[in-house]
């Protein structure tokens, strides 16, 4: 910490006191005169406590104005500035100071900031822990070669907490934090932006919901999310989807309202569970991945040999095999119901290609075992980058055993921002990296 606290500590805010925060300039005719109308300013203004900040130069100045105010020990703070013209120092010593306020009890908007006298650095350095910390009032008093008036200006830096909300939504936006993108916008005062940067609030709002119903496969809400957009602006360029995008979106809208799969929904799986991976939301990719898989099997079996995994036909199964799915009948309902373990053999028994390559796979085993240890299926063990991006791996050798042209239809799905990441075959395990580097 580069500053020496000179006095007791503050009196207690309880929420409802006001504090000032100013920084002090060495004394000479000029400041004499800006002392003499900071000193009245702050009698007009009656904060509780005053925190002033000063380089050791500048330090008699703040005590004669304590002496001018005739402030009690308890209720001001000498703050030492190491150097007048550092402006990281700076910043973290007034950042500090506020904080300690705040832990006093001052509310943030009951603390007011004057930046008056000192050096630029210093007052720079001021405001901006100010604005970080989001006190409400800058206060200012003009002064010219000749005068200092006796009135502050007083300016609301709501307008920078505005915009900072809109670039912190964007931010979490392009994160793919689409609840905590709608949350910073809701704390956005819209009329304290200019009219392009509402164009762009307007842009984000419509494209958050869109984007995140796409993300939970709500694909007829995305659609219509998106017809509200007019025109190309500064982020519909960005982030809009193309018009194959916005064709496949229909063609899985139409393939949900008629529950039935294609292509496009098992690659739309598989880039959800991507965008999890990149997420560092392991477990999550792992149970989306399963869940590609999974849905393939189902559709195989039912568009080429009508089965239905949720009641089935064991007529329908090899004879040879069929005592061994007739056992599985529910003693409920009398229903034969298989996982993806059983769907794949099932499919390997029907000797299609792709149960073979499921079953043939040499990570099968690790695979399976992998997600039954997770704790969103069956165990309690947290997944690990590596052990996700394995099992995406795992399942995309199985899709593309099936789509020719998966990995170019994950690519064309993806959301327009992160196609560079659907690259998961060449993304390297960490253990790979290591070895490389050594």
């Amino acid at each position: 910490m580069t500053h020496e606290m000179r006095t007791s500590a503050p009196n207690n805010g309880n929420g409802r006191g006001r504090a000032l925060v100013l920084t002090v300039g060495i004394d000479s005719p000029q400041d004499k005169m800006i002392v003499e109308s900071l000193v009245a300013d702050i009698r007009l203004f009656r904060p509780v406590f005053i925190m002033l900040l000063a380089t050791s130069q500048s330090e008699p100045t703040a005590r004669r104005m304590i002496d001018m105010l005739e402030f009690s020990p308890e209720n001001y703070q000498i703050v030492t500035l190491h150097n007048a013209h550092d402006l990281r120092g700076i910043f973290q010593t007034a950042k500090d100071g506020i904080r300690h306020l705040i832990k006093r009890g001052f509310e943030p908007r009951r603390i007011s900031i004057n930046y008056s006298s000192g050096t630029k650095v210093m007052s720079t350095g001021l405001v901006l822990a100010a604005l970080t910390q989001r006190c409400e009032m800058l206060r200012y008093n003009k002064h010219s070669e000749n005068t200092v008036e006796r009135k502050s200006s007083y300016t609301s830096p709501r307008v920078v907490f505005a915009y900072h909300h809109l670039l912190e939504a964007l931010h979490f936006f392009e994160q793919l934090r689409f609840q905590s993108t709608k949350d910073s916008i809701d704390r956005i005062e819209q009329d304290l932006l200019d009219d392009a940067d509402i164009i762009v609030l307007d842009e984000l709002r419509i494209l958050t919901s869109a984007f995140a119903d796409w993300d939970n496969f709500r694909f007829t809400e995305a659609l219509e999310q998106l017809k509200g957009i007019e025109g190309q602006g500064y982020l519909t360029a960005r982030f809009f989807p193309k018009t194959s995008q916005l064709e496949s979106l229909n063609a899985m809208a139409d393939s949900v309202g008629e529950r039935r799969y294609n292509e496009m929904l098992f690659a739309d799986v598989f880039n959800n569970a991507l965008r999890r991976y990149h997420s560092a939301r392991y477990d999550d990719a792992i149970i989306r991945a399963y869940r590609a898989l999974e849905m393939q099997a189902q559709f195989i079996l039912h568009d080429q040999f009508g089965i239905d995994t949720d009641r089935v036909d064991t007529r329908k199964v090899p004879p040879k095999y069929r005592p061994d799915f007739d056992a599985l009948r529910s003693m409920d309902d009398g229903l034969v119901r298989i996982g993806l373990r059983k769907s794949y053999e099932l499919l390997r028994l029907l000797e299609h290609p792709l149960g073979q390559t499921f079953c043939a796979h040499p990570g099968l085993k690790e695979m399976m075992e992998t997600r039954g240890r997770s704790f969103l299926s069956h165990g309690v063990q947290p997944m690990s980058r590596e052990q996700a991006l394995d099992f995406i791996r795992f399942t995309g050798d199985v899709c593309r055993a099936m789509i020719p042209r998966f990995e170019e239809l994950c690519a064309e799905l993806q959301f327009t921002w992160l196609e560079r990441e659907n690259d998961v075959w060449n993304i390297p395990r960490k253990d790979e990296v290591t070895k490389n580097g050594a």
